[in-house]
């Protein structure tokens, strides 16, 4: 089994790296990555591409020097459907920059492989179009392991959890479970994930440990092995889980026995010092007037000038609590230096204790205290460690092998069983209307024009009293492609929609907002989604609200379906109107609760998801909703969310998945509070930093 060699191919590999970093444009150990697969990929004669954010110094698409052996095209959040004001988190601005881009970009090169990192899950919406669309059928889409913010969340102890976070953590499940592939350069990252994020792991695809790539060749700079005080260098981010505080501790000690020595620890700040305050401050404090004469912090250097401070100094110290693979580890190993570290996640795969390093156990500063001491007393042992690592990086993660590696582990995913089967669904379409005369005949319309023409049209007056209405109900019961059915006493949306399901001949019904107007292929998309994947309950596109013009919409909504600790919240699962349901489930969970008045449809997704019933999302804009001031959610307070919060979490006990979960986003949305769909602030950096500022920047090695 093999890709597929195209006539003019001689059976090259056309690949798709996607990657937000890009060294030598933004440091750390995905930049660092994604630089060194390509160069190596391409050296091999394969057909490479990188997808990249758009940055300071890389404005355009093309060939570069400094980046052998791929074309590179870039994109940014500022054009197409990244640019609508919709997204709670702009990791998810970046992924639907990242779709807009590859879409055109597969359709031009027809991609065997696409690899997307883990972490910030920039290919949530690719992932998404693919399961309910079809898009990149036939090409792998792996990811790549460095570590997911989840993962690093959970390892830096950060335990205040907003919307974003569950929105980013939601992103980065569906990557990790959607993905033909997951490889990881360690086996311990992996086991992580299956501890950190249950049901992520699968036994029907491959997860394969293969080694990053490094091309550094092995140098030795003006360091003298015998020099003394000795200097001791840690380079990275000033983070919890990277241990710089357990360093610190263990440099007290060694100044308390009277050794000499210089420290320098360069990297950038991080929120993850004890109770969430910055880690340059805690170090400060841990520091202090004593040991600050001879222990200097330096913010982070640039990725050219890493190399000659490893290179001046006597002893690399990089004390992580956990680390997958780091690139500062193997940076440091293969330009020869010393290297002291822990034992903590995927180092022991890469250091060998007294053969290619020295390992202590992770936050043992007393432990890691002697290790640096025994280097320090043994000029011999440093120069044999260092040799001895940088030819376990020379023969782990020598280029050439690692590219093959990577393409045999992608061709152990090509053969992805097809999920579509065939078309089934008669679609019957539900308007509740109540004097809104004048909106009522654009919905219509815009199911005329559906690509997919619906089974029926049904409009459920719900007791209108205009004379207008009356009128207009009049001629549509003599249309024959709609039938007007008529309550008597007003009941509600959620009564109507009832009314509308029991009358409905379709096997699903989309239900549709009498002010709201559906895109042309909104029936297409969502019945397609049915089809490709049998046994959900809802199918739901995103949302884009406008005011006077359809065409001009002022900002959108993402749902995100049956996120069943974000459910118990925030309706996060899909709008009341242009969701398509399955008629069955909707009529075996009661339909629509006329008592959850003004959240009937929060209510109503929140039952189907306490079945464990699933949802499909339709990553396009293909609902139109109007904006009215007269809306009855228009200035909905706090005090009323919470009542009406608190009476849907009593009707389904059961829906919350994970307690502590849903009760620390609880104490997050007190400083939130219900917010309109769509019209919130959008948290973190876009492009490269996908969530909260600095601390997010995971699973890199700087």
């Amino acid at each position: 089994m093999g890709f597929d060699p195209r006539p003019d191919s001689e059976g090259i590999v056309r690949i798709c790296l996607v990657s937000a970093e890009l060294s030598p444009f933004a440091g750390g150990g995905a930049g660092t990555y994604a630089r060194e697969m390509a160069a190596a990929l391409g050296g091999a004669g394969h057909d490479v591409h990188v997808l990249t954010y758009r940055r300071p110094g890389l404005e355009t698409s093309g060939r570069r020097d400094d980046v052998p052996g791929a074309m590179i095209h870039v994109f940014d959040t500022e054009s197409g459907a990244a640019a609508m004001k919709a997204y709670p988190a702009r990791a998810m601005r970046h992924a639907m920059a990242v779709y807009g881009s590859l879409s055109a970009l597969h359709e031009a090169h027809r991609f065997d492989v696409i690899e997307f990192p883990d972490f910030g899950a920039e290919g949530y919406f690719c992932f998404q179009a693919r399961r309910t669309m079809g898009a990149f059928e036939g090409c792998v889409l792996a990811v790549r392991v460095h570590t997911p913010i989840t993962v690093c969340r959970e390892l830096n102890r950060e335990t205040w959890m907003t919307r974003v976070d569950a929105t980013v953590e939601h992103m980065e499940r569906v990557c990790l479970v959607e993905a033909d592939a997951l490889i990881s350069p360690s086996r311990a990252m992996l086991d992580l994930l299956g501890r950190v994020m249950p049901g992520t792991r699968r036994e029907d695809r491959p997860e394969i440990v293969v080694a990053n790539p490094l091309s550094l060749a092995v140098a030795r700079g003006g360091r003298a092995i015998g020099e003394e005080p000795l200097s001791i260098l840690y380079f990275g981010r000033l983070e919890w889980r990277k241990g710089p505080d357990v360093l610190v501790r263990a440099l007290r000690r060694l100044a308390a026995e009277g050794r000499e020595f210089r420290a320098m620890l360069v990297g950038g700040d991080t929120p993850t010092a004890p109770g969430g305050g910055s880690m340059r401050e805690h170090l400060e404090g841990m520091i202090g007037p004593r040991l600050g004469a001879r222990v200097e912090l330096r913010e982070a250097a640039p990725a050219g000038e890493i190399g000659g401070l490893i290179d001046s100094s006597g002893l690399c110290v990089l004390p992580s609590r956990w680390e997958n693979f780091g690139y500062v580890i193997a940076e440091s190993l293969a330009r020869g230096a010393c290297v002291v570290s822990t034992r903590a996640g995927g180092t022991a795969e890469l250091i060998e204790d007294g053969v290619h390093g020295l390992l202590a156990p992770a936050e043992d500063d007393a432990a890691l205290a002697e290790a640096i001491a025994r280097a320090m007393d043994d000029p011999e042992l440093r120069e044999r460690l260092g040799a001895a690592g940088g030819e376990r990086v020379e023969s782990l993660m020598a280029p050439a092998a690692v590219a093959a590696q990577s393409v045999r582990a992608w061709e152990s995913a090509r053969d992805r069983p097809s999920v579509r089967v065939a078309p089934s669904l008669s679609i019957s379409v539900v308007i509740p209307h109540r004097d809104l005369e004048s909106f009522l005949p654009a919905a219509i319309d815009s199911i005329r024009a559906q690509t997919r023409a619906a089974t029926e049209i049904i409009v459920v007056d719900d007791a209108s009293t205009g004379a207008g209405a009356r009128a207009l109900l009049d001629g549509l019961e003599r249309d024959a492609a709609v039938t007007v059915v008529r309550r008597r006493a007003c009941g509600g949306p959620g009564a109507a929609r009832n009314t509308g399901l029991r009358r409905a001949l379709g096997t699903h019904v989309l239900l549709l907002d009498a002010d709201d107007v559906a895109g042309a292929r909104l029936i297409e998309r969502l019945a397609g989604a049915f089809e490709r994947r049998p046994g959900a309950a809802i199918a739901a596109p995103l949302v884009a609200a406008f005011r006077e013009d359809p065409a001009r919409p002022e900002w959108g909504w993402v749902p995100l379906g049956f996120v069943r600790d974000m459910l118990a919240v925030w309706n996060v699962a899909a709008p009341g109107s242009g969701v398509l349901v399955d008629r069955d489930r909707a009529i075996g969970v009661g339909g629509f609760d006329v008592r959850a008045s003004g959240y009937e449809d929060w209510d109503f997704f929140a039952a189907l998801a306490e079945r464990g019933e699933r949802s499909e999302i339709v990553p396009e804009f293909l609902l139109y909703r109007r904006v009215r001031e007269d809306s009855r959610f228009h200035g909905r307070d706090k005090p009323m969310h919470a009542r009406l919060q608190a009476e849907i979490l009593a009707r389904h006990p059961g829906l919350v998945e994970r307690a502590d979960v849903a009760l620390r986003l609880m104490l997050a949305s007190k400083r939130e509070g219900p917010r309109r769909a769509g019209a919130g602030p959008e948290r973190g950096r876009s492009g490269p930093k996908t969530a909260r500022g600095r601390s997010r920047r995971r699973g890199r090695g700087r």
